[in-house]
């Protein structure tokens, strides 16, 4: 298979962190795209605008990619952080009202995941929260859950 530059720079961008030689390799391939357009679409779709746009401003090599793209890959990362912020806080009330009934709670998933691996609240795109409670506190969640104005939803 044969990877075109967009999918190389694609790849390339997926790092949570980058080392001198990462940063060198994405300005090489950033010289080498030729459809920006599909590179934008590709990360978005795939909910990788936060960290793509961060690996490409970190490597300092944002000027050579059209503003027009750095702009709607900047509006999708602070559109996420800004869900993930609100999410953050979310969780936050959700586990002080469990602790105050002495109920421990397992983060999972994408809560878990920003905090262990990703350390910045924008990178990793979130729509929910997920949590592990013993089947013992369940009743007792969802009427904390329901006090908090959340409502069961049955699937």
């Amino acid at each position: 298979m044969v990877l075109d530059p967009q999918d190389k720079l694609f790849i390339a961008c997926l790092r949570l962190s980058q080392t001198e030689g990462d940063q060198m390799i994405l300005a090489q391939l950033i010289s080498q795209v030729n459809n920006w357009d599909f590179f934008a679409e590709k990360v978005i779709s795939n909910a990788l605008a936060p960290l793509v746009y961060s690996n490409i401003v970190a490597s300092g090599n944002s000027a050579a990619v059209p503003e027009r793209i750095m702009t709607h890959l900047k509006g999708a990362h602070t559109k996420i952080l800004g869900r993930n912020i609100f999410l953050i806080d979310l969780f936050v009330k959700i586990v002080k009202s469990f602790a105050e009934k002495d109920i421990e709670v397992i983060p999972l998933k994408g809560i878990y995941l920003l905090d262990s691996v990703y350390k910045t609240p924008g990178l990793r795109q979130m729509t929910d929260i997920d949590l592990l409670v013993k089947d013992a506190n369940a009743e007792k969640c969802i009427n904390i859950l329901a006090g908090m104005g959340f409502k069961k939803c049955e699937n």
